[in-house]
């Protein structure tokens, strides 16, 4: 999968900070070693374009989003 469009544009903000948010809550809720290494991968891709300063409220994103969905 490549987040980078084919056009070689980076993706919308919006997109970018989606697909972290999806990545990181399957991170979260990997039910095996595969599942996690692979969401690892997709975060190690995302981290190499997203800007650092959004991690913090990403995160807590995903926390507030699995919270309510009761997977914690």
């Amino acid at each position: 999968m490549s987040l980078i469009p084919a056009n070689n544009q980076l993706p919308s903000e919006r997109n970018l900070a989606k697909c972290y948010l999806w990545a990181k809550d399957s991170l979260m809720v990997a039910n095996n070693a595969d599942e996690q290494q692979l969401a690892g991968k997709l975060i190690a891709k995302i981290f190499r374009i997203m800007p650092q300063m959004w991690v913090g409220s990403l995160d807590k994103k995903v926390n507030q989003h699995l919270q309510q969905l009761g997977s914690r």
